[in-house]
């Protein structure tokens, strides 16, 4: 099964992102669709892993897609996205 961030349900909830370079080249494939994966059930725990591994320079694209004034009204209102929101303050200001 291949990750591809077009089709946001071909990503298991369970991905193992600890490895570093593979949470580096995953992680960048997910930049562009962060507010989509976000509000789905198990992607929504995908980023909120790759929050947690993310490099500075990946946690800050994460963040400008979450805080995008488009996006951010209805991430905060949704029910799977308003927790990956409660992550990206806790880890996206260390």
């Amino acid at each position: 099964m291949g990750y591809f961030p077009q089709e946001p349900s071909l990503i298991p909830p369970t991905v193992n992102i600890d490895r570093p370079n593979f949470a580096e080249q995953f992680i960048d494939r997910l930049l562009g669709h962060i507010s989509t994966l976000a509000r789905q059930k198990f992607s929504s725990n995908v980023v909120q892993k790759s929050l947690r591994k993310a490099s500075p320079r990946q946690r800050q694209a994460i963040m400008n897609e979450l805080l995008d004034p488009t996006e951010f009204p209805r991430l905060v209102r949704d029910q799977f996205a308003n927790y990956v929101i409660q992550t990206a303050v806790s880890f996206g200001f260390h």
